[in-house]
């Protein structure tokens, strides 16, 4: 089977690495647009091994003809999220499997049909969280009779010895896309009724805590979206409490908060001296400088699930904890392995057939977890199980 690789990003250089290490395709393409990328895989990889491929994607028609040479396979689309619904249009129509790590959209519910019809796969969601975190939940979900309580935390932060600026915290993402997640409207559970909380509000003390991570000590956690689509997975009819968390050292939360309050992270224009700017992607392009990684410096990726319920007429509580750092031999950044190997491992484990049914799929339902931890030990990343 043929894999092909859309994106040479941070993540997607993570992937590439995976794909060529540990999988079993007969041919890898890796596509992307920028000539220094592809140049980066000419001089990273055998021609073997790797096929570097020059496509300008806004043209769907281009990706559609590629896959057309090649006969079958699956696509890891790792490109701008703006981008999906046409590249994940063109792949299932071309008969191919598809594999990426955003939030599943409206364009994919609308591709189901049409992806069972074609014999294929389509597997959203599959990288750090969302992605392990949901094949957690889901295996929590399958050792109880009754789930009450979910609560699914993530974080990406430095290592304690850099953490060298005000804000504790260092880029291993688009920052752009960070402040995005900082301002939008979030669904949870409490005492067994969905709430809603607005943008501003996310980082208010009455919508944070701290949660304790062994190994790690304290992060305080803040809504990170939607719960309860979740939830409804589950079939959960008696949920009493349930959310979705991002976690960060101590202190950032109440710093942005007061940003939030202040209007700053507003998706809005603003006009300086005549010239109109977005105020957030400002404010991205300010910080974005002074949050970079030293070469010699880690950061760390953090997961927990919790999932509660009732086993056999018994209270029971499941937790998983995950964290893993920078590999400084590699230079992949935490974040990197935790959101491109799982996407590599989702489109290894479409090929191995572990992962076979049609249509839109959701890794806490559709994703064995038994086989799924193993590729993440043959990683080096560990998963801690402990009742409590």
């Amino acid at each position: 089977m043929n894999v092909v690789l859309l994106g040479l990003g941070l993540q997607g250089k993570a992937a590439l690495y995976d794909l060529v290490r540990l999988g079993s395709f007969e041919q890898i393409t890796a596509v992307d647009f920028s000539d220094k990328s592809l140049e980066w895989v000419t001089n990273q990889f055998d021609k073997a091994e790797v096929q570097p491929c020059k496509l300008d994607l806004r043209d769907p028609d281009t990706l559609r003809q590629k896959l057309g040479t090649l006969g079958s396979g699956i696509v890891v689309d790792l490109l701008p999220i703006q981008f999906i619904p046409q590249i994940a249009r063109a792949t299932v129509e071309a008969g191919w499997h598809y594999v990426n790590t955003y939030y599943t959209l409206p364009e994919l519910h609308a591709l189901s049909d049409i992806a069972s019809a074609q014999n294929v796969s389509l597997l959203p969601e599959f990288g750090f969280d969302p992605g392990i975190d949901l094949v957690l939940a889901g295996d929590a979900c399958s050792k109880l009779d009754e789930v009450t309580e979910y609560l699914s935390y993530g974080g990406g932060v430095p290592e304690p010895s850099a953490c060298d600026n005000p804000l504790n915290y260092k880029i291993t993402w688009i920052f752009e896309g960070v402040l995005n997640s900082y301002y939008r409207r979030a669904k949870l559970i409490r005492n067994g009724g969905v709430c809603e909380v607005e943008p501003d509000e996310i980082f208010s003390t009455d919508n944070t805590h701290t949660v304790e991570v062994s190994g790690l000590g304290k992060l305080e956690a803040f809504l990170n979206g939607d719960a309860t689509r979740y939830t409804k997975m589950m079939a959960a009819k008696n949920i009493k409490r349930a959310g979705r968390y991002a976690m960060r050292w101590p202190g950032h939360c109440q710093f942005w908060y007061t940003m939030s309050k202040l209007g700053l992270l507003e998706d809005k224009e603003v006009s300086i001296d005549g010239t109109k700017l977005n105020q957030r992607k400002m404010l991205a392009q300010l910080l974005e400088p002074k949050l970079q990684y030293k070469g010699n410096e880690r950061d760390i990726a953090v997961l927990r699930v919790e999932v509660a319920g009732l086993k056999d007429g018994k209270d029971k509580r499941l937790i998983y904890e995950m964290i893993d750092y920078r590999d400084l031999d590699t230079g992949l950044m935490a974040m990197n392995r935790t959101v491109g190997f799982t996407a590599s491992i989702g489109a290894q484990m479409i090929a191995e057939g572990l992962v076979t049914k049609a249509g839109l799929l959701n890794p806490m339902r559709d994703v064995p977890y038994r086989p799924f931890i193993e590729h993440l030990q043959k990683r080096g990343i560990s998963i801690l199980t402990k009742p409590e």
